[in-house]
C-alpha cells in the first residue's frame, strides 16, 4: 500500500498543481457546460449559447458533470478543469485496480505508476478536454467485466452495460470502442458448455503466445541479462516520460499548443519541402480554428466592455467568425453571440439575405473576426468590412493582430 499511496500522490500533485493558473483555452465544451443548468432546454439538449440557438455535437453527460462544478464553484479555470483533473485520477486507481485483479499487484503497481506520470494523460486531465472522463468510464465497465468472469455473476455484466452507456452518453462512438474486446472476455470466461470452443480458441492463442514468450525467456543471453535489460529499459522509460512530464508541468509553454493543452518539450523542426497549396489552406483553417486562444485575456476583456457599453438593446452581444470565438465570448460573458461562419466546413452559417436584415434591424452592433476570413470567404468579409468602423485598436486589442473588431454603422 505505500508504493501505491506514492504512485497516487504523484498522480493527484501532477493533475492538481496550480490548476487554477493559465489560459482557459478553447471553449467550445465549456462554454455549453456554462450554460447546462440555465434551463431545462439546456440540461436536456446541450447548447453552445444560453439562448439555445446552436445544439452541441455530443452528448450531455460530460456537460452535466462538468456543469455541476461550475454552478457549485462559479465560471474559473478551477470549475473548468477540476472535473477532469479528478476523472484522471480516477483512472489511475482503476487502473490500478483491474490490472491487480488480472495479473497481480505489481504488474498493477507499474501500469498505475506508468499513466500516472504519462504526459500525454496529465496534459489532457490538466485541461478541459472530454477524454479523461471516456476514460474513467471504461475502465470503470472493465472493472465490471472483470469482476464478472472472475466471480462467474451476471449483474455484474448488466453493471457493465449501463456504465459503457454512459460512455457512450460521454463522447458517442468513441465511448464504444472497447465494446468487442469487452464480449471477447464475456465469450472467453463463459462459463455455460456453449461457449466451450472459444475458450479453447483463447487457449490455442495463448499456448501461442506463451511459446513466444518461453522462446525469448531461453536464448542463450540467459534469463538474468533479460531481466536486467527489461528493467533498465523500464527504468529509463519512467525517467524519460517523467522528466517531460515535470516540464510541461513547470515550465508550460504560452503558445498556442500550451494554451489549448497540448503541452509538450519543444522540438526541432525537421526540414521539410514547401507545403502545398492544400497543406497551406489546412494551416489557415487550423490558425482560425485556434486564433482565440492567441488573444490575451485582458485585451480581449477590454474588447467585450467596448461592445458592451455601445451594443443598444441589440438581439446579439456581437457576430463571431467562428464556433470557437463565439463560444469564447458567450463563456466569458453568458450573453448570446451569433456564430456566420463555420471553421470546420469552411463555409457560411447565416444566409446572405439573413445576415443584410439582421445588421438593418441592429440584431448584430458589433464583428469579431480574424483578418484572414476574406481567404476563405470575401464576400461574407466584405459585408462586414463595408457595413462597419474598424475599432479594434480602440477597444483594447492589438492594432497588428489576428482579429479586428467591426462596429456596425447604423444607417
Amino acid at each position: 500500500m505505500g508504493v501505491f499511496a506514492l504512485v497516487m500522490a504523484m498522480a493527484v500533485f501532477l493533475r492538481l498543481y496550480d490548476l487554477g493558473q493559465g489560459h482557459p483555452g478553447l471553449a467550445i465544451y465549456t462554454s455549453i457546460s456554462s450554460h447546462a443548468y440555465k434551463s431545462f432546454h439546456n440540461w436536456l439538449y446541450p447548447n453552445m449559447f444560453a439562448d439555445g440557438s446552436i445544439l452541441a455535437d455530443k452528448p450531455p453527460l460530460f456537460f452535466w458533470y462538468q456543469g455541476l462544478f461550475i454552478v457549485l464553484l462559479g465560471p474559473s479555470n478551477l470549475a473548468f478543469r477540476l472535473p477532469v483533473a479528478l476523472a484522471g485520477i480516477c483512472s489511475v486507481i482503476l487502473l490500478y485496480i483491474v490490472v491487480r485483479r488480472t495479473a497481480g499487484t505489481t504488474p498493477a503497481l507499474i501500469a498505475a505508476a506508468a499513466l500516472a506520470i504519462m504526459p500525454l494523460d496529465v496534459n489532457y486531465a490538466r485541461s478541459t478536454f472530454i477524454e479523461p472522463v471516456t476514460t474513467v468510464t471504461l475502465l470503470l465497465t472493465a472493472y465490471f467485466v472483470v469482476r464478472a468472469a472472475q466471480e462467474k455473476r451476471e449483474g455484474f455484466y448488466y453493471v457493465a452495460a449501463f456504465v459503457l452507456g454512459l460512455a457512450w452518453m460521454v463522447k458517442l462512438w468513441q465511448g464504444l470502442l472497447p465494446a468487442p474486446a469487452f464480449a471477447m472476455i464475456a465469450l472467453m470466461y463463459r462459463w455455460q458448455p456453449w461457449a466451450a470452443f472459444i475458450r479453447t480458441g483463447a487457449i490455442a492463442i495463448v499456448v501461442i503466445a506463451g511459446g513466444i514468450l518461453l522462446y525469448f525467456q531461453w536464448r542463450p543471453f540467459g534469463k538474468n541479462v533479460a531481466t536486467a535489460i527489461a528493467v533498465t529499459a523500464l527504468a529509463v522509460l519512467t525517467l524519460l516520460t517523467s522528466a517531460v512530464t515535470l516540464n510541461n508541468l513547470f515550465n508550460p509553454r504560452d503558445d498556442t499548443l500550451g494554451r489549448i493543452g497540448f503541452d509538450m518539450i519543444p522540438a526541432r523542426q525537421l526540414p521539410r519541402s514547401e507545403p502545398s497549396e492544400r497543406e497551406r489552406e489546412l494551416q489557415r483553417q487550423g490558425g482560425m480554428i485556434t486564433a482565440i486562444v492567441r488573444v490575451e485575456l485582458e485585451e480581449l476583456d477590454s474588447a467585450i466592455e467596448y461592445v458592451r457599453q455601445r451594443r443598444g438593446d441589440s438581439r446579439y452581444l456581437l457576430a463571431s467568425d467562428s464556433y470557437n470565438t463565439g463560444a469564447f465570448v458567450s463563456m466569458r460573458t453568458g450573453e448570446p453571440v451569433l456564430p456566420v461562419y463555420s471553421e470546420y466546413r469552411l463555409d457560411s452559417l447565416v444566409d446572405r439575405a439573413e445576415l443584410k436584415r439582421m445588421i438593418e434591424d441592429g440584431d448584430i452592433p458589433f464583428f469579431l473576426t480574424v483578418s484572414y476570413l476574406e481567404e476563405f470567404d470575401y464576400l461574407l468579409y466584405a459585408r462586414m468590412y463595408h457595413s462597419s468602423l474598424d475599432v479594434t485598436a480602440r477597444a483594447g486589442l492589438p492594432a497588428e493582430g489576428e482579429y479586428r473588431l467591426f462596429e456596425v454603422i447604423r444607417r
